[in-house]
């Protein structure tokens, strides 16, 4: 069975585990309708200020503060 998660009208953007500008991180999710995080991808937003609108994942790659 497939469930939707996050459904919006415009442009989401989904944050993985890999490095990513700050920068152009927070200009993206500026400008999106969702931001979503693909498990350690939420370490990156949490860095920079945002709360994601989702977390996707097994959270295996997680730190417990996050």
């Amino acid at each position: 069975m497939k469930r939707q998660i996050v459904q919006v009208p415009g442009t989401v953007v989904l944050v993985g585990g890999g490095a990513c500008d700050g920068v152009a991180l927070r200009d993206a999710a500026r400008q999106a309708a969702a931001v979503v995080a693909a498990d350690g991808g939420a370490t990156s937003l949490i860095r920079n200020g945002i709360a994601p609108d989702a977390v996707i994942g097994d959270m295996d790659s997680l730190p417990s503060e996050v």
